[in-house]
């Protein structure tokens, strides 16, 4: 387990969106399933940000608890997620799960990542 000041966060609304799609596919009945969330070479700016649902944990995963949402990602990816917190969102676009990454205030210039000095937004996944 790693500190939880660095953590990776998820929001109410991710939370109950997660938990909708786990009863969907029948995760909710096996306890040993959670979320994956990895970084994978690819994508505009050389990174693509993946999200799973798991049940096989490996020996360097860093594991974090949030309130009942289990969320697993392996030590190379965490060091992309650090402070990040999964979101859901339901706008004209549809329905996207992004990762807004926390960082210090200054200019900074990612890909097609949606940018303020403060955060980086990614999508993640799919239009659900």
């Amino acid at each position: 387990m790693v500190n939880t000041d660095n953590a990776i966060f998820i929001s109410e609304k991710a939370k109950e969106r997660i938990a909708q799609i786990m009863k969907e596919e029948g995760y909710d009945k096996d306890p040993s399933y959670f979320i994956r969330v990895s970084v994978v070479g690819g994508g505009c700016s050389g990174l693509s940000y993946k999200l799973d649902f798991d049940n096989v944990s490996k020996p360097m995963d860093q594991v974090f608890d949030n309130e009942g949402v289990k969320v697993v990602t392996d030590l190379k990816s965490f060091l992309y997620l650090v402070n990040t917190t999964l979101e859901f969102s339901e706008g004209l676009n549809g329905k996207d799960f992004t990762l807004i990454i926390q960082m210090p205030p200054g200019p900074v210039v990612v890909g097609k990542a949606l940018l303020s000095s403060m955060y980086f937004v990614f999508l993640l996944l799919k239009k659900l």
